[in-house]
């Protein structure tokens, strides 16, 4: 398949293992340049890695997309190693499995920074880089839970957050030039 983005550059968020590393690799084929990101150095390392064999250009950013300053310089490491920023995957997530009278303020405030905020912080950080681009995309992968039950309550709110900000954005940013796009997969 040719998705025409050879040489682009390409930000993957929680890309040391399962979706985003294959969304990474999927991007890598393409002829992508990537910059992934994540918390653990090991298995970002051994994610890097692995691309860099496979013969794509990667740089490597360990950090926490719940942390401002973090998804910045997320943001910062792409366009210093590669020039530029194309395509934003933002892909961080995760949920507390605990039944919705037992979730303290903190535990609904660590989902939704984890699962909806961190994707608002990458992408706001890279936003100009994108409208300067000519192919400007994000990508938000949400879940399935965002449209439909099954999930833990905290979870499915913030990924619901994240299936109506990519909607809104997406109107807001075609006059810029870049698209926005949510997925929502199954229980993977």
């Amino acid at each position: 398949m040719d998705l025409g983005i050879e040489k682009k550059v390409a930000l993957v968020s929680g890309a040391s293992r399962g979706i985003g590393l294959r969304i990474a690799r999927a991007l890598a084929d393409e002829g992508a340049r990537l910059c992934l990101t994540g918390r653990t150095e090991e298995t970002l390392t051994a994610a890097g890695e692995e691309l860099t064999k496979a013969g794509a250009e990667v740089e490597v950013y360990v950090g926490d997309m719940t942390d401002t300053d973090s998804a910045n310089a997320s943001v910062s490491a792409a366009v210093s190693r590669f020039g530029g920023l194309d395509i934003v995957i933002n892909n961080v997530g995760g949920s507390v499995w605990t039944p919705f009278g037992d979730v303290s303020d903190d535990e609904w405030m660590h989902v939704f920074n984890l699962s909806f905020f961190s994707a608002v912080r990458v992408s706001r950080a890279a936003f100009a880089h994108l409208e300067a681009s000519d192919i400007g995309s994000i990508v938000n992968i949400s879940s399935i839970f965002g449209r439909e039950t099954g999930g833990p309550v905290s979870y499915n709110a913030a990924k619901a957050a994240m299936i109506s900000m990519s909607a809104n954005l997406a109107r807001e940013a075609a006059a810029k030039g870049i698209r926005v796009n949510s997925v929502a997969p199954g229980s993977i």
